[in-house]
This record gives C-alpha cells, structure tokens and sequence, in this order.
C-alpha cells in the first residue's frame, strides 16, 4: 500500500485494533 492510502487505511485500521485490544483485556480481566 502507498502512503497516499494510508489516510483512509489508518482511519480503518486502528478502530479495529483498538477495539481487538479492549476484547482481549475484557476478556482478560473476566478470565474467559
């Protein structure tokens, strides 16, 4: 992917993470 569509990736891509993050230490924090 080229710079020029990182704009538009970054806006996809890190809500994911963050959300992929917060599920594990949910998950983590009720020992699931």
């Amino acid at each position: 992917r080229e710079l020029a569509g990182l704009g538009g990736d970054i806006s996809e891509f890190v809500p994911a993470v963050v959300e992929a993050r917060l599920r594990r230490k949910l998950s983590g924090s009720e020992g699931v």
